[in-house]
């Protein structure tokens, strides 16, 4: 994992590592980097040491390095898999999900995950919404009848552009109704003050609930622990923890936070209309949409090819929210017609 979800520093440290296990590497090529924040977690995956594992998301965590490394991720619904015991960095929007080789592998350890969780309050609000067996929506010609919103969020890349191109061809023949030209709030910079205020509060209360003989129970603690042992703990420093610390006060009341709240609501009332105007079942975008974690609306990816330098191209998927199988569906029906398997040459 990325030391801290790789909300540590803002100088330059790159995904996959951390102080105490190092690097992680792309398998598919090492020069590239994993994705992450659960870079790890993707990678076991992707080189075979595991066929499924758990990663935790708050802006991309899961579906990047899932797509990065050629594998399914899966980020839930806010509130769908408990969150206890996950080194935190924002209540509003953390998660943990599912990332595996393939959907089904996903499908089951969505069912092990979707549990209900009496010490996180964010779990609250789906009872009677959770399913125990995602399988049942695997089902042969997923895609008749599915009405997909295309979101072309302005990619650059041609690779991932042609990938983009043939996928719709594909899916457009297999029955499904495509909505072409939809568009989405993708501008979320809301959820940098978000993070930031709520970050203390969060780490310190996770550090209370830990074993009496940890030796630290607050962020101010975590510093000091790093600027006495800097030479192997701050390679990278530790701008964005002592930001956290020094210029926030804990208690989550500040204006720009409350300000960064209400643009989240505003995004997720926008979200649900353009679902609800448009009729469709699920959304494909063209780039990773940042205004899934943002809101909390459940997201997918799944490889719909690979670049000529071997790199996977994943695909980037929103349902509305507690619609997993809706993703699920659709994910086993396209994975099922690209019949696509990569495997990095390790």
């Amino acid at each position: 994992m990325t030391e801290f979800a790789n909300y540590m520093s803002r100088d330059g440290m790159p995904s996959g590592y951390s102080s105490r296990g190092g690097q992680v590497l792309n398998p598919y090529n090492r020069g590239e980097t994993p994705s992450g924040s659960s870079s790890g977690s993707g990678v076991a995956v992707a080189a075979g040491l595991c066929s499924c594992s758990v990663g935790t998301e708050t802006v991309g965590s899961i579906v990047s390095p899932s797509a990065a490394n050629g594998i399914v991720g899966i980020k839930p619904t806010l509130g769908l898999a408990g969150r206890s015991g996950i080194i935190p960095i924002s209540s509003t929007l953390d998660t943990p999900g599912p990332m595996a080789r393939c959907v089904r592998d996903a499908a089951i350890l969505l069912g092990v995950l979707a549990d209900a969780d009496p010490h996180d309050p964010a779990a609250h609000g789906y009872a009677g919404r959770v399913n125990t067996d995602y399988t049942k929506f695997l089902v042969q010609h997923g895609l008749k009848g599915v009405k997909i919103g295309v979101v072309k969020l302005g990619a650059e890349d041609g690779e991932e552009n042609d990938a983009f191109g043939s996928l719709l061809k594909a899916m457009s023949g297999a029955g499904a109704k495509l909505i072409e030209g939809l568009k989405i709030d993708n501008d979320i910079e809301a959820r940098k003050p978000i993070m930031k205020y709520e970050f203390k509060a969060c780490m310190n209360h996770y550090l209370s609930t830990l074993h009496t003989s940890t030796p630290v129970k607050t962020l101010r603690e975590i510093i000091l622990f790093n600027q006495i042992n800097a030479e192997t703990a701050l390679k990278y420093g530790q701008s964005l923890l002592t930001d956290c610390e020094y210029q926030t006060t804990g208690r989550m009341t500040e204006p720009e936070y409350l300000r960064a709240l209400i643009k989240r609501d505003e995004t997720i009332k926008h979200l649900n209309e353009v679902f609800e105007e448009s009729g469709a079942d699920v959304l494909l975008c063209d780039s990773f949409a940042k205004a899934a974690p943002f809101t909390g609306f459940p997201s997918m990816t799944v490889p719909i090819g690979q670049r000529k330098d071997g790199l996977p191209i994943g695909s980037n998927w929103i349902a509305k929210k507690f619609d997993e199988g809706v993703l699920l569906a659709v994910g086993y029906a396209v994975e099922q017609l690209l019949g696509l398997e990569l495997r990095p040459n390790i």
